[in-house]
């Protein structure tokens, strides 16, 4: 097996993209939807925590 193919021990690995998709996608995000995203379910996660859900 080759280095550009996933390890997820399916029989058909997937194939993984080249560095070149990985940084284009990587400088797509958009950081403060993701920020706000991340932020909404860290709120999420505390209230389940202290209502032991």
């Amino acid at each position: 097996m080759n280095g550009n193919c996933s390890t997820t021990g399916h029989k058909n690995p997937e194939r993984l993209p080249d560095a070149a998709a990985l940084e284009h996608q990587w400088k797509t995000i958009d950081w403060k939807k993701a920020e706000t995203e991340v932020n909404r379910l860290q709120v999420r996660i505390a209230k389940a925590t202290q209502e032991k859900k």
